[in-house]
């Protein structure tokens, strides 16, 4: 340190490691931490997929029972999520897939009660085993995503 005064020290960005127990331990902050991925991942995709499945819903309208529509469109809901994980949305920790996973659900369920419940009013109800299995899998898919990642 010589000819420098304690003022005119170099500023040293903090570290993303910690002592711990006289041992370094890196701190890595999780993906779910980061604005990017609630917005990009869990927001917009989110919101992605179910209009891929509400769309879907109208194309299959004029072609299949009504009655029917969700498991016509179930298939292609789950190859849409999967490309989406495999591609665009890459989860390999737990906490994220699961961060992910609810966030999914909550759109799905918050979406298909604003825009179908209240604003279709399907004439025999909406809430059957097809929507709960839709749901059960938009928390369940991102999980094991981050599963088959980790191998």
């Amino acid at each position: 340190m010589h000819g420098q005064t304690e003022c005119s020290k170099p500023v040293i960005p903090p570290q993303r490691d910690e002592l711990i127990n006289d041992r370094r331990v890196r701190l890595d902050y999780p993906a779910a931490m980061t604005t990017k991925f609630l917005i990009r991942d869990v927001l917009v995709w989110g919101l992605l997929l179910w209009l891929v499945g509400y769309l879907l819903g109208f194309a299959f309208y004029a072609l299949v029972p009504v009655a029917l529509i969700g498991w016509y469109v179930m298939p292609f809901g789950i190859a849409t999520t999967c490309l989406v994980l495999w591609r665009w949305v890459r989860v390999s920790r737990w906490r994220d897939a699961l961060l992910l996973g609810i966030g999914w659900s909550v759109i799905a369920v918050v979406c298909d009660y604003a825009f179908i419940v209240k604003l279709l009013a399907p004439p025999d109800g909406y809430y059957k085993l097809d929507v709960y299995l839709y749901y059960l899998l938009m928390l369940a898919l991102p999980m094991a995503a981050a599963a088959l990642r980790r191998k």
